[in-house]
Parts: C-alpha cells; sequence; structure tokens
C-alpha cells in the first residue's frame, strides 16, 4: 500500500479513519495491521486526538505502521515526551503491540528516535525505519 488507502483488497476489511486534517488510518481486519499517515504539519493536538482515537476505535494494541513520510512535524521535545506518557498509559489499559515509524527526511527520522528513546522502557516496540518495505518486514517478524 503506498498512499492513504490504497490498495488493492477488499476495502469492506477495514476500518478507516481521520484525525483532523492531517491524520488518516486503515485498519485492516484481516491482518490486524493499523496503517497511519501523517500529512503536512503535524503537532501535539493531532498526536493527542490521534491517540484518543486509536483508544476509542479499540485500536492501541494492533500492530501499527505510521508512515510520516510527508509529515512535518511542528512539536518539542516536551511534546514528545508527553505524547510517549499518553501512549504508555493507553498501553497499560489496551496493551502492547508493535509500531513501525517510518520517516524519509532526517528531520521526521529525528523525532522518531527520540520518541524511541523517550519511550524505550515503556514502549520497546517501537522502531524508525526509511522504508516501508523495511517495516513492514520489521512488524511480520514475530516479536522476541
Amino acid at each position: 500500500m503506498s498512499g492513504p488507502l490504497a490498495q488493492d483488497r477488499n476495502q469492506d476489511a477495514l476500518v478507516t479513519g481521520a484525525v483532523g486534517q492531517h491524520i488518516v488510518f486503515a485498519a485492516d481486519e484481516a491482518t490486524g495491521l493499523v496503517r497511519s499517515w501523517f500529512l503536512g504539519p503535524i503537532r501535539i493536538g493531532d498526536l493527542e486526538a490521534y491517540a484518543r482515537t486509536l483508544s476509542e476505535r479499540g485500536l492501541v494494541a494492533r500492530p501499527r505502521l505510521v508512515d510520516a513520510r510527508q509529515a512535518r512535524f511542528e512539536t518539542s521535545s516536551d511534546d514528545i515526551a508527553h505524547f510517549a506518557d499518553i501512549m504508555e498509559d493507553l498501553r497499560r489499559r489496551h496493551g502492547h503491540a508493535r509500531t513501525a515509524f517510518v520517516a524519509a527526511a532526517d528531520l521526521q527520522y529525528a523525532m522518531g528516535r527520540m520518541y524511541s528513546m523517550v519511550s524505550s522502557s515503556r514502549d520497546p516496540g517501537f522502531a524508525v525505519f526509511r522504508s516501508v518495505e523495511e517495516a513492514e518486514g520489521w512488524l511480520a517478524e514475530k516479536p522476541v
């Protein structure tokens, strides 16, 4: 799947949604995978709404592929730490799953790595990748 909701399979197998104007997602009921696309400017309010939506839809404990290649993060290190706290609380309540974060630009990659470092003890199932193919391969592996 190269872009938001582009796929060959039956669309009925998807639970789709949007969070504000800059985050869309599709949850594949057959595989359990949640694919999210961050598009344009992303602020802490967008991340909070995304976390809330995942929780409300029962998607926190599913593996996720977050494609942030078209995102422009407008967040601080404090915002990232705050988001890590939110996700930790949600995982404690709903369960854990692996998350693959895909970033093309160096700044996006750095934001993903910052989250990874801040949340490493609370969310060891988070990894940052440069390509969707790498991320999909990692998600397909059995967790250690």
